[in-house]
């Protein structure tokens, strides 16, 4: 058995790195690019238990080498964008984004960014064009997987000839069922954490086996090829974000990828992805991918949205940083005389430790001292030093106590449903004064339901089709309904005197409305309010920094108006007429004024969820405004 260099496996990485470029840069045609990643790790299982099998088998494999040249392979690439993209943040993001990028900058370093992005991950959860380390979450289950990998294979050779095989066979199995199962109880562990990731590590090794049994026929072996490069094709062009995924559907290219390896070394077809350019894009491919997600996010938070021309203008961008990186790091480190001569590995712990500790030690530091607020201009400063996690925990304090509980007053009785949006309403209500007149009440709806009551045929196509979160998680759909049915049937809504439905609308949420307010009619003789959305494109603190002072902040901020928020507004306006609570009337008063601050401090924590001082302005307006002023007469008696 021999390695040798093949050039329709670079063919594969430029596919696969290419299907990755073009998703996050937003072309719609490829829609599942996504997947790239996953023809990486077959690609990767396949050489790394063929470079361990030769060597294990030819008695001259070593730990100490195997691990030496892995990270020399990876590393200073690594930790060259790891290192520009902490600078870049450290002028551009705001202190509780620069205290992120110093978290995931230390998880990177560390090979433990896949864990970090897994425990960040929830509601409140910044978008990803906040982190550029994102990406590096599966440079983190590769390098995990290089820690186990080698001591299997090492052992398992020794022993009889099928039994490596069949453990490799096993684990793939084994990972593959919990990746089944993680789909329905944890499907962010599911696509991060490395165990549920086994199972395309493992089909890679597989070839390794299989080799010797590739057809004789070359038209056999050429059709094997081609559907295999299908199976990855139409995974890129047709998965999408209701896509269930990992699992079952990652199989397709996974084992697209498996069978292109095996049939590649002598399809003829082959030479479509082994031409010049193709292969040329393969060599960078590991550049390409490291430089290209910080690009896209550097790029969308100045720019906050794209055309094609942008989108053009990251591709390029990312080549041309790719070939730097390339020719100036990875290729001289790749090519080191300590990277594969034994003689020369002492040295080499030190020079990383003195590439990687200093990063290491100043993202401590600035994680740590709450992303270093002194790097800010001075009137920025204070808007900056505030805790998101207290906001957070405000956005839901007063709502929740209010969950669960009879009407006990005469006050007018107000039922307010929802996700945090309606908790932020009621956050408005208590802070505007309307207690003192109205009795709250809280009904929650996770926001990954929307507010629907959709039957027969409709039900299937909303849950599984139009809603792109519970179509990738169906596990929500019965927890959905359930919430759902449990507002409209709520007792609470027999004795209502207002009924309030807020939520962070979509626009695969409008069809719908109309069957709710129609089956609320039924429950409730209390009229029936719907608020808007009330999103910017950025937070507050983000607004004010990107346009670094105070002066003409509301003017700059009208720029910010999120366009599908307005027209979901104009929407909702139409389905409930006179009784549209429009919070972005509110917030943004003219065309040319949007509110940021309020005394001082941030109107909004996110790109959508108020702050106490945002829960007074709104409060305060919501008084003025009159649009509730039927909240605000004297109490029943």
């Amino acid at each position: 058995m021999r390695l040798g260099y093949r050039a329709d496996i670079d063919g594969l990485r430029a596919i696969s790195v290419l299907a990755v470029l073009f998703f996050h840069v937003e072309f719609t045609q490829f829609s599942g690019g996504f997947v790239g990643v996953d023809v990486f790790f077959v690609i990767s299982g396949y050489l790394i238990t063929k470079i361990i099998k030769i060597d294990a088998e030819n008695g001259t494999f070593s730990f100490k080498r195997f691990y030496v040249r892995r990270i020399w392979r990876l590393f200073p690439a690594l930790l060259t964008t790891i290192a520009i993209s902490y600078v870049a943040g450290f002028f551009i993001f705001s202190s509780e984004d620069f205290m992120n990028l110093s978290a995931s900058t230390i998880y990177a370093i560390l090979s433990l960014s896949n864990i970090y992005f897994w425990l960040q991950s929830g509601y409140f959860d910044a978008g990803a064009t906040l982190k550029p380390l994102l990406h590096t979450w599966s440079l983190s289950v590769e390098e995990q997987f290089y820690l186990v990998w080698p001591a299997i294979i090492v052992f398992l050779a020794r022993k009889r000839a099928w039994i490596l095989p069949l453990v490799i066979g096993a684990l793939g199995i084994g990972s593959f069922v919990d990746a089944l199962s993680g789909l329905d109880t944890n499907p962010v562990a599911t696509f991060f954490l490395s165990p549920f990731r086994i199972y395309e590590f493992a089909l890679g090794a597989l070839v390794v086996w299989a080799e010797r049994y590739r057809p004789k026929a070359p038209l056999l072996n050429d059709a094997a090829y081609l559907f295999g490069l299908g199976l990855i094709i139409y995974a890129i062009l047709s998965f999408d974000e209701k896509t269930v995924f990992p699992g079952t559907a990652a199989l397709v290219p996974a084992l697209g990828t498996a069978m292109a390896i095996h049939a590649g070394r002598t399809a003829r077809p082959a030479a479509v992805v082994a031409n010049r350019v193709m292969v040329g894009i393969g060599l960078i491919s590991y550049s390409l991918y490291l430089v290209h997600w910080p690009i896209v996010v550097f790029t969308k938070y100045f720019l906050l949205e794209t055309e094609w021309t942008h989108s053009v203008f990251m591709i390029l961008a990312s080549f041309a940083a790719a070939l730097i990186l390339y020719r100036f790091v990875e290729q001289p480190f790749r090519e080191a005389r300590g990277a594969n001569e034994p003689a020369k590995l002492p040295p080499f712990p030190l020079s990383l430790c003195a590439y990687a500790a200093p990063l290491l030690l100043i993202a401590t530091m600035s994680w740590a001292q709450s992303g270093w607020v002194w790097r800010l201009p001075t009137e920025l400063r204070e808007i900056n030093n505030f805790s998101p996690e207290e906001m957070r925990r405000h956005t839901w304090a007063a709502p929740y106590a209010l969950r669960g509980r009879r009407f006990t007053t005469q006050k007018i009785k107000v039922v307010v449903a929802g996700d945090s949006q309606a908790a932020d309403l009621i956050n408005m209500l208590i802070s505007g004064g309307y207690e003192a007149f109205v009795e709250i009440r809280y009904i929650r709806i996770v926001s990954s339901c929307g507010i629907v009551d959709p039957a027969g045929e409709d039900a299937d196509k909303y849950w599984y089709d139009g809603n792109f979160r519970t179509a990738s998680d169906p596990r929500l759909i019965t927890r959905c309904i359930k919430e759902n049915n449990t507002f409209l049937t709520s007792k609470l809504l027999e004795r209502a005197d207002a009924v309030i439905i807020a939520s962070h609308w979509y626009d695969y949420n409008l069809p719908y409305i109309p069957d709710v307010l129609a089956r609320l009619e039924q429950s409730t003789k209390a009229p029936v309010y719907i608020a808007g959305r009330k999103d910017l494109r950025r937070s507050s603190v983000q607004i004010a920094n990107a346009h670094g002072r105070l002066a003409g902040l509301e003017a700059y901020a009208s720029n910010e108006r999120n366009e599908d928020a307005q027209n979901i507004n104009a929407t909702l306006k139409l389905i409930s007429k006179d009784r549209f609570i429009d919070l972005m009337a509110l917030l943004c008063p003219s065309k040319d004024k949007c509110a940021v601050l309020s005394e001082g401090q941030p109107i909004f924590f996110d790109h959508t969820h108020i702050t106490p001082a945002g829960a007074k302005y709104f409060g305060k307006k919501l008084m003025q405004s009159g649009i509730l002023k039927e909240f605000t007469r004297p109490p029943k008696l």
